[in-house]
Formats: C-alpha cells, sequence, structure tokens
C-alpha cells in the first residue's frame, strides 16, 4: 500500500514522498534529509538555512533559495580539514557555501547574471588543446594552403581575411583528422602514433570538437559573418554527412556502388575545399566559377590517396601497410574489386570483416585486386579521367594560374 511522508527543513516547505514500502522506507527517507544514516558517521549536522543571508546585491531567487535550503552543507566540525582547488584549506565548521559568499562579489556582473566562467586561462587552454596541437605538430606536405593560395590568384581575397580563411580551414582539417584516427582505429599519423593513442580518445575528441568551435569563432572577424556562418555550417554538415556514410558501409559491410561512393567523397573531402572558395567569395564576390574545379580536385585528392595507402611504401611508413584494409574501409579499389567479381567469391569480404593486421593476409588481398579484379587498374584509369576532367574545368576559367597547373601536376601518379 503506498503511503506519503511529508519531509522538509525549516529553510522551506515539506516535500511529499512517495514511499511504497510503508514504514521502511519512511524510515530511510527521513534519514536521507536528515543526514543521519550514513555509513561510519555516528551523526551530520544539516544546514538549516539560518545563515543564510540573500542581499539586495546578490538577488538569489527564490528558487534557488529554496534550492540551497534542502542542501546538508554544513561540514561537521569533527571532520578533517578539506583541500580546495586554489590550494587553500577548508577549516572545519565553514561551509562550502560560505566560500561561494565570498566568491559571489566578483561574480555578478551589471545586469545581474552569474559569471562563473571567468577567467579562462591560459594553463587550462593548453590542457585541454593538447591533442590538437600535438596533430598540428605532425607536419603534412601543406597542400590545402598551397590550394588556397592558387585560389586566391583569382579571387583576390585581401591579406586580412585570407589569413583568417586559412587558419580557419587549417584548424578544421587537423581537427577532422583526430576524429578520422578515432573512427578508424589508426595507429600512425603522418609517421608518428595518432593522437588518441598519445591522449586517449576521450580527450582528443573533445579537443577536435573544441577546435571546430574555435574555427567557427574566427569567421566573426570576416566582412560578412552572418553569411559565413551559413557557409561554415552548410559544409560541415555535409563533412559529417559523407563521414557518417563511410562509417555505416565500413560497419555494416554494406558494399555501395561506385556512383554512391563518390557522391560520399565529394562530401567528406570536398566539403573544406569548398568551404574555403565559398568564404573567400563570401569576402570578394567574382565572375570567375572555380566550384566545378573545387569538385574535381576533392575527388582527385581522396581517388588518390585510396590508391597510395595499397600501392605507395611513403603511405606505408606513414600510416601502415594496406591501412585502409585494417581499417576496414570500402576504398574505390576495393568497391570494384567486390563489385567486378564473376565468380561470386566473397574473400576480399571476409578479410575486410577481420579488420586484420596480418600482414600476408592482407598482401594476399592486394594480389587479389591487383592480379584477379584489375580494380588498381581501374582506379588509376578513373584517376586519369578526373586530371583531364580538372584540366578542362581550369582551361575554363578566365586568367592564367601557374600555381593551380603546378599542384595538379605533382596531383598526377608516377
Amino acid at each position: 500500500m503506498e503511503e506519503y511522508q511529508h519531509v522538509g527543513n525549516s529553510a522551506g516547505p515539506a516535500r511529499s514522498i512517495k514511499t511504497p514500502d510503508g514504514p521502511k522506507c519512511e524510515q530511510r527517507v527521513t534519514e536521507s534529509f536528515s543526514g543521519n544514516g550514513v555509513p561510519g558517521r555516528s551523526e551530520c549536522s544539516t544546514f538549516d538555512g539560518s545563515h543564510l543571508r540573500v542581499t539586495e546585491t546578490s538577488k538569489v531567487s527564490k528558487y534557488h533559495q529554496q534550492l540551497l535550503g534542502g542542501l546538508p552543507l554544513h561540514i561537521d566540525s569533527g571532520g578533517p580539514n578539506l583541500s580546495m582547488s586554489d590550494g587553500h584549506r577548508m577549516t572545519p565548521g565553514t561551509t562550502p557555501f560560505s566560500v561561494v559568499e565570498k566568491l559571489r562579489e566578483g561574480c555578478y556582473g551589471r545586469h545581474n547574471t552569474l559569471n562563473l566562467l571567468d577567467p579562462w586561462t591560459a594553463e587550462g587552454e593548453q590542457a585541454i588543446t593538447r591533442p590538437f596541437d600535438y596533430v598540428m605538430s605532425l607536419q603534412g606536405k601543406n597542400v590545402r594552403s598551397q590550394l588556397l593560395s592558387a585560389f586566391n590568384a583569382w579571387l583576390q581575397v585581401d591579406e586580412k581575411s585570407y589569413n583568417i580563411i586559412d587558419k580557419v580551414i587549417g584548424m578544421l582539417h587537423n581537427a577532422s583528422l583526430l576524429i578520422d584516427d578515432i573512427q578508424d582505429g589508426s595507429d600512425l599519423r603522418r609517421g608518428s602514433p595518432a593522437a588518441h593513442r598519445v591522449f586517449g580518445t576521450a580527450q582528443t575528441i573533445n579537443s577536435a570538437n573544441y577546435a571546430y568551435f574555435l574555427a567557427q569563432k574566427e569567421l566573426l572577424q570576416l566582412r560578412n559573418p552572418l553569411e559565413a556562418f551559413q557557409i561554415f555550417n552548410d559544409e560541415l554538415l555535409n563533412l559529417h554527412r559523407g563521414q557518417g556514410m563511410e562509417l555505416f558501409w565500413r560497419d555494416t559491410l554494406t558494399v555501395p556502388t561506385v556512383e554512391h561512393y563518390l557522391q560520399m567523397i565529394s562530401n567528406k573531402t570536398g566539403g573544406l575545399f569548398r568551404l574555403a572558395v565559398r568564404l573567400m567569395q563570401s569576402v570578394n564576390p567574382s565572375d570567375h566559377d572555380i566550384l566545378p574545379l573545387t569538385e574535381l580536385l576533392g575527388l582527385i585528392f581522396q581517388v588518390r590517396d585510396d590508391y597510395r595507402n595499397l600501392c605507395s611504401d611513403e603511405m606505408e611508413s606513414t600510416k601502415g601497410f594496406c591501412e585502409d584494409l585494417t581499417e576496414g574501409k570500402f576504398s574505390l579499389p576495393v568497391i570494384h574489386s567486390i563489385r567486378s567479381s564473376t565468380t561470386g567469391n566473397n574473400e576480399l569480404l571476409n578479410i575486410l570483416k577481420l579488420r586484420t593486421s596480418d600482414r600476408n593476409l592482407k598482401a594476399y588481398a592486394l594480389d587479389y585486386m591487383l592480379s584477379r579484379t584489375k580494380s588498381l587498374d581501374y582506379t588509376r584509369e578513373v584517376l586519369i579521367h578526373l586530371y583531364q576532367q580538372a584540366r578542362t574545368a581550369l582551361g575554363h576559367i578566365q586568367g592564367k594560374n601557374v600555381v593551380m597547373e603546378a599542384i595538379l601536376d605533382k596531383l598526377m601518379l608516377d
């Protein structure tokens, strides 16, 4: 039979607590609110609200008075001194609330809003950005900054805005690497241990997410921050859609079509390229239609990485041997190999499912794609076709751009 026990203290009205087990539960509820019945404690003083003074300057609401009134804030005088986070000691008989009262003097601004977030310290910033700073220190080839410079040969963005956009793209790129390595289970990044292997998964995720918002904050300095925010949001949604589909295919062993795969990498890899160009165009609108070339560059970068992950000695030294196979990733060569098999053999799919690090097994899978299904040849042909399309798109843009031409030449496979 359900009963109700009225509990409370002198600081506020009694509250009705439903106690389905009658007297036995009544006792537990009463003990909980009185502070008694705590293991290892003969008695526990309770906060009676009598010393709580609400001054006109603090303007603590009635809601907060009631909230504080039910808390056992008094520290028993027989207990030990407690260390405070700032190095001070809490002496017997003091209360956490009295410490808060001392802090309150500088916590309320002129609008009576509680400000407990300031000051944020350089030490705190350094602590939470360590994984991000670590991946930034692992020098890459900086191709994205070179691309930005090539785009600016057409768009002519002022130096201040250009530097802001360059910084934003660099931050997003490196933050995405932190997340990619976690989601892929990678051990290496640019030949060094991946950040989450050094700092742990949780801290690395937080650091990457924090960097996203730091990058977004930089947009406030641009000429049209509202438009910049919209562009930023659009392309980060695209990036996460692409990444999400890649993870879905991998984790459900769903083999995508080549068309769906190219659409995915247009979202995932092409997103940052489009973001850079669209931000630059928002600062200085131009008649140059460079988005078609931008789309093609995103495709070239990812398909080239797919090929090199399986065939490049340099990629092996920085990421590991055929790391895409260990990650179970449906790269373009893998998709082609599985879909072009005429025997219905699922050997490659089974190897992907294993997420193996066994070099011999991965070498077998590589040989299967090379000799049986000719999937590396197919991937190379796709790259050549994309490269030719990019050259055509480049020719349609007014004004010679030697920097972009040099970048395209570097992207061609040897």
